[in-house]
């Protein structure tokens, strides 16, 4: 545990790092394996954010069949048609003297829709008729 000073070489022991003072290189002799693995701080908010990602698409993928498993009628998928709106499909399925309206709201609130706007081919998660 001395000096590595032998043979002109500035190196010098401190603990357990030995400190080159030519190059100003410092080898940790107490190196493990999981070093390797350290992030910054910013590593590491990447590595949450894309977990969190992972986990809300999850879930929103979930959610849909949650909807179904709850008690309600089955549901059944629909592929949106050319010139169809939320309100025409609604009316096609919603039993005489119901309320288009609640249908439309229910349609919304199993495919978890903000708008009652409709795109040709999207498909639907609706009650089966």
């Amino acid at each position: 545990m001395g000096s590595m000073m032998d043979a002109g070489n500035d190196a010098t022991y401190a603990g357990s790092l030995y400190v080159d003072a030519d190059t100003a290189d410092v080898d940790d002799m107490s190196t493990g394996v999981f070093e390797n693995f350290l992030m910054s701080g910013r590593g590491v908010f990447t590595v949450l954010g894309l977990a969190v990602v992972v986990l809300v698409c999850a879930v929103a993928f979930m959610l849909p069949q949650a909807a179904a498993d709850n008690g309600e009628d089955e549901l059944v998928r629909y592929t949106v048609q050319p010139q169809e709106t939320l309100w025409s499909y609604a009316q096609q399925v919603t039993p005489e003297g119901a309320d288009v309206y609640a249908t439309m709201k229910r349609i919304k609130r199993i495919n978890h829709l903000s708008s009652d706007q409709l795109v040709v081919g999207q498909t639907l998660l609706v009650p089966q008729a």
